[in-house]
């Protein structure tokens, strides 16, 4: 469904109005289920068979999408949730009745900062452009948004320098706007223990950073392509991003240490 509204004139409307943009945002999360996936690469896990004894960590859940599509796919195993936004954290727990469910109220980092920027429209805060910084935010309003005056706001967030848990971790989705690699760094002791599949969102900030740790891991990197339902090998995540024209959207690659099917 949103595939079409992508690289629209119509997008390019709503890009620029304030107003228009937070109506359609909210359409979307309020009818999310609806349209759920927003990107075509979580289909890999409608294809995919994990053990129901292992578990799921999803770092950076938001309102909750991918512990719905998680719960979809994956309904007996148990789901760990870290969402740092106290906001998101609560709206998690109203919405999600899942007893397999965990969620923490707090993100990963090595350093001790502990505010994450976001933009706000008429006292709605829009979250999807959170940033870890004023001038992160600013550019990433420039890049995806036509709109030059938003007011910002900044929100305390709680981080934590490591998680560990004696289950064995089948997934690893990562989602933080830029601290990819160092929510890796911070998850190091469980990635080599247990050679988790990792689905990480492509940041172009730290897409160095992480590939060092996934070589340094001997992780391989792919791409779900819904259409052929497999996977493609992917040497190089910043050419790749330009070939299949998704330079400026969300866009998720799969790192694995076996070999993708």
């Amino acid at each position: 469904m949103l595939t079409y509204f992508r690289n629209s004139f119509l997008e390019r409307i709503v890009k620029s109005n304030p107003l228009l943009l937070v109506l359609t945002i909210k359409l979307i999360d309020r009818f999310k289920f609806f349209f759920l996936p927003y990107e075509s690469e979580w289909n890999f896990f409608r294809h995919t068979k994990i053990n129901k004894k292992e578990i799921i960590l999803d770092i950076g859940s938001h309102s909750g999408e991918s512990i719905y599509l998680f719960s979809k796919y994956y309904p007996e195993n148990k789901i760990y949730s870290f969402e740092p936004i106290d906001f998101l954290y609560k709206k998690i727990v109203k919405n999600f009745k899942n007893k397999n469910l965990k969620v923490f109220n707090y993100g990963f980092s090595d350093k001790k900062e502990n505010k994450i920027f976001f933009p706000v429209v008429n006292n709605n805060p829009l979250t999807l452009w959170a940033a870890s910084s004023k001038k992160k935010l600013i550019e990433r309003l420039n890049e995806y948004t036509y709109i030059k005056n938003f007011k910002i706001i900044s929100k305390k967030v709680k981080y934590k320098k490591i998680f560990e848990t004696k289950h064995k971790v089948a997934i690893i989705k990562i989602d933080v706007e830029g601290y990819e690699h160092v929510c890796l760094n911070c998850l190091k002791k469980i990635i080599k223990r247990d050679k988790p599949m990792l689905f990480i969102e492509y940041n172009r900030e730290n897409s160095k950073l992480t590939n060092m740790f996934m070589k340094k891991n001997k992780y391989k990197c792919y791409y779900f392509d819904q259409n052929t339902k497999k996977t493609i090998k992917v040497n190089n995540v910043k050419n790749f991003s330009k070939k299949i024209n998704r330079e400026k959207r969300a866009l998720n690659f799969l790192y694995s240490v076996e070999k993708l099917i």
